[in-house]
């Protein structure tokens, strides 16, 4: 027997309500993964605060990191240039070819009794100077270093700015010297 005429009359406004339903329920079930994703990169971006401020960075910053995978390499220690699969081979090659690369192989040089001295460390310059060279500046130090920063100069590998350091507040200051 199939349906009549109004069998469907009575099936349609029930099977749109049943569809609005399971509408709504995918949506909650969307949000619900929305916010559990949030809260992942969040506690992930807390956790790169405290053990790796570059990849930190990297997050807030938008930049991607590029890797390059060697999985295979020509030979060019020999004529054939034969084809290394071998991760160790491979791996073997890339050095030899970055030692080779500029016409010279790093080796350790004695050094000559005629440079000796003058690597030596100067009698009259106090060794005490340099205790405190990478002790972090305090909080006044910083801002009028700050201060004295151009603007308009091109970040640096960090990619934050002179304009950015010097806009941060003073709950920042903590962060300051490790983003500059």
């Amino acid at each position: 027997m199939s349906p009549t005429l109004q069998d469907l009359n009575v099936a349609i406004p029930l099977l749109s309500d049943l569809y609005k339903v399971h509408m709504i329920a995918i949506k909650l079930e969307e949000d619900k993964h929305k916010s559990k994703q949030i809260k992942a990169a969040l506690k992930q971006r807390c956790d790169n605060f405290h053990d790796d401020q570059s990849r930190m960075f990297d997050s807030i910053l938008g930049r991607k990191r590029q890797v390059i995978v060697l999985d295979r390499c020509l030979d060019n220690s020999i004529n054939d240039f034969g084809l290394l699969t071998s991760a160790d081979e491979v791996k073997q090659e890339t050095n030899r070819h970055f030692q080779q690369i500029t016409g010279t192989r790093h080796h350790f040089v004695e050094l000559t009794e005629d440079w000796k001295p003058w690597y030596e460390p100067l009698a009259s310059i106090n060794e005490s100077i340099y205790e405190h060279l990478m002790d972090l500046p305090n909080e006044e130090e910083w801002y009028q270093l700050l201060k004295t920063l151009p603007n308009d100069k091109a970040p640096g590998p960090s990619k934050v700015s002179n304009e950015m350091l010097k806009h941060l507040g003073p709950k920042s200051f903590g962060c300051s010297p490790v983003l500059a």
